[in-house]
């Protein structure tokens, strides 16, 4: 199925008693998700969505408050599958990237 997926990071500074995911927990598949969003200012997936974008979205999914623990830093995240924001614990990337109508 075709489809279109941002993720950003964003260095944050949540309370503590926010939800962390830590990098070092997530299997290789989401590792390159987190990894890409961090370094390369944002990942992009389409027109095909790997199945562990959907997995890697369900883990900040318990709570409105959830970050990522990547190398001693916490970042917010946010993450748009299709047409259907998740997560907004960072902004949104100045430049959504799409695919377009598909």
């Amino acid at each position: 199925m075709a489809g279109d997926a941002v993720v950003n990071a964003a260095k944050r500074s949540p309370s503590e008693r926010a939800d962390g995911v830590s990098y070092g927990d997530l299997p290789p598949a989401q590792k390159r998700i987190a990894r890409t969003a961090v370094e390369q200012d944002l990942y992009h997936a389409c027109p095909e969505l790997p199945d562990a974008l959907r997995s890697f979205a369900d883990r900040f999914r318990t709570t409105t408050d959830s970050y990522l623990r990547y190398r001693n830093t916490t970042y917010g995240v946010w993450i748009r599958i299709e047409d259907t924001l998740r997560i907004t614990t960072a902004p949104s990337p100045e430049q959504d990237r799409s695919c377009g109508p598909l």
